[in-house]
Order: structure tokens, then C-alpha cells, then sequence
């Protein structure tokens, strides 16, 4: 695998106020004005100032939601017993016992039943048990309550801390669908550093149907494109020339049906460019549209707080949905 295989610590996220907390709604982001590296499209911006964030809510759960089914939703069955909206949940077991199952999970407290958009989280290599920086940026910094948001933890034992397993990913976002209405034309992925890894295997590939992961030998579900609304890579490790990728196969927007959107970005002091350059290349390639690279000047491989350019990467999936 190599040394250069990353991904976000967990150090980085307690950049703010010492910790991260919350309610789930992100602080603003402090403005930025950036512009594309190569894609011609300029991102959208954000604006204001960081600050320390409440403690969760300490409230009793809520009463379970109704779903309301829909042809284009997947109904859920009434939520998983013990997360509470609002409250992220961490390490949860999709198997039993099994701590390669085990995932986080935030449902926000806005959520009532109606269908709501998904956004599946791969983490880097960060290096502990519990890699839950990447998702915790995801919640309390990017998501304003607008997504449910999956990060399947991946298997421990591989060196990192699973970004290069992610055994049960597939299995732990079809399990969230069938217990939250979930919206079938928003779906998202958010991959960092070694995240994409799985991430390219699940929303860029719309073939083979299995992978077998590099540790622990997994065979692991994949191809998924055509469930993706959009798709974003902070700091990615990997790209699909890879060789990890030489069986991969993926569609147009044409044959796809629809034109996904795609973010890319990359610190400006790290040597990452090289797979942000691809994924926006491959991309356009294939007219997916916006397309979006964007370098963060005077940051290394991890982001930085306020995480300004994660939080246009969630604002490109608030705008984007499939037809």
C-alpha cells in the first residue's frame, strides 16, 4: 500500500474549542473565495466564523416517525432502536459481535418520516479503532441538518484503520434505508484520502458487482453509480487509473440517464493533486456536471477548521439531485 495511503486524524478535528460536539447543526464557515483548478466551474462559497458548539441535546428520544412511503423512497421501518435524531450515534453493529460492521450514524432532528437524503462517509486511514473524525466533520460542520449520514467503519485490522476494507458498506447504507425513508435521488457519497478507495468502487464503477478488499480478503458489494446523485473526495489517495481499479467499468452521464455532480478537493501544500486532477478529468470524460476541483491554499492532506471547503461540498449535494 505505501506510506502515502493517509487519511485525516482524529487530531485534526479537535481544532475547534478543543473538541467537536453539538447538535448537529455545523458552525459557519469562515469566507473563503476559490476558484477551480482545472474544471472551468466555479464552487460555491461560505461564509461567517467558527465557534465552540452546545453539548448534545440531552433531551429523551423522540417518538419514533412515521415513514411515508413513496415510489422514489424507501419507506424505512420506524428507525434503529437507541439513536435518537439529532444525536449522532457512534460504533454501532450491523452484525452482531462483529466489529467490522460497525458504523456511526446521524439522523437529523429534522427528520420526520418524510423522505430525507443520504449521504454514506468513508473515512482515511486514521489511524484508531474508532475513526470517527471524517464523520464528525460530516455532522457537525457540513450537514445543517439536511442528510442522514452513514460511515461504515471498516475492518480494524488492516494495517490503518479500515479505509481500505469497508467490508460491510453496501450492507450497513441498504440497513439505514430500511429503517429511515430514505430518498432515492439523493443519495451522496463524501470519501477522504483512503476512503476513496471504496468510494471510486461504489459511486464511479457501475461494474464488476464485487471487489475483494486488499486485508481480510472481503468480497465486497460495489458498482453502484447509478444510485449517486453526487459524489465528493477531500484530500483522495487514490484514482481510478489505479491498479486497484483495473477491472473497474462506468457509464457516461448519457448512459447513466442523468449528469451527476462531482467535487474534488486537495490541500495546496500536500502532494495530492495528482488524483484531484484525475477525478475531475475523469469526470467531465464522462459529463458529469458540475464538476468541481478545488485546491485549499495554506492546507496540508487533512482539512482545515472551519472546513469551508467540505461544507461547499455538502452544498453542491444539497443542489443536486437525480431527475
Amino acid at each position: 500500500m505505501g506510506s502515502r495511503r493517509v487519511g485525516v486524524t482524529v487530531a485534526f478535528v479537535w481544532g475547534v474549542a478543543g473538541c467537536v460536539g453539538g447538535t448537529g447543526q455545523s458552525p459557519t464557515a469562515h469566507s473563503a473565495a476559490v476558484a477551480p483548478v482545472s474544471s472551468g466551474v466555479a464552487p460555491a462559497t461560505s461564509s461567517g466564523s467558527s465557534k465552540p458548539l452546545p453539548p448534545p441535546a440531552s433531551s429523551p428520544p423522540a417518538p419514533t416517525p412515521t415513514p411515508t412511503p413513496s415510489a422514489g423512497s424507501s419507506g424505512g421501518s420506524g428507525g434503529i432502536a437507541g439513536v435518537t435524531p439529532g444525536n449522532p450515534a457512534l460504533g454501532l453493529e450491523l452484525i452482531p459481535g462483529n466489529a467490522a460492521s460497525q458504523y456511526d450514524l446521524y439522523v437529523p432532528s429534522t427528520y420526520n418520516g418524510s423522505p430525507m437524503g443520504i449521504v454514506l462517509a468513508f473515512h482515511g486511514v486514521e489511524g484508531t479503532s474508532t475513526p470517527d473524525s471524517w464523520f464528525e466533520v460530516c455532522v457537525y460542520y457540513c450537514n445543517n441538518d439536511r442528510f442522514i449520514i452513514v460511515a461504515p467503519r471498516g475492518d480494524v485490522n488492516d494495517g490503518g484503520s479500515g479505509a481500505w476494507t469497508q467490508p460491510y458498506g453496501r450492507d450497513v447504507l441498504d440497513y439505514v434505508r430500511s429503517k429511515y425513508n430514505v430518498d432515492d435521488k439523493r443519495h451522496y457519497l463524501a470519501a477522504i484520502s483512503g476512503g476513496a478507495l471504496p468510494g471510486i468502487w461504489m459511486a464511479l464503477a457501475s461494474g464488476p458487482a464485487t471487489y475483494t478488499t486488499q486485508y481480510g480478503g472481503y468480497t465486497v458489494k460495489s458498482g453502484y453509480q447509478s444510485d449517486f446523485a453526487a459524489v465528493g473526495f477531500c484530500s483522495a489517495e487514490y484514482k481510478p487509473s489505479d491498479p486497484d481499479f483495473a477491472t473497474m467499468q462506468s457509464e457516461t452521464a448519457a448512459q447513466l440517464g442523468f449528469n451527476p455532480a462531482l467535487w474534488t478537493d486537495y490541500g495546496g501544500l500536500s502532494p495530492d493533486q495528482v488524483y484531484s486532477d484525475e477525478l475531475a478529468g475523469w469526470a467531465q470524460a464522462r459529463n458529469y456536471a458540475p464538476v468541481h476541483e478545488v485546491v485549499r491554499p495554506g492546507e496540508g492532506h487533512p482539512p482545515n477548521p472551519p472546513f469551508s471547503y467540505e461544507v461547499q461540498m455538502f452544498d453542491i449535494f444539497a443542489a443536486t439531485k437525480k431527475p
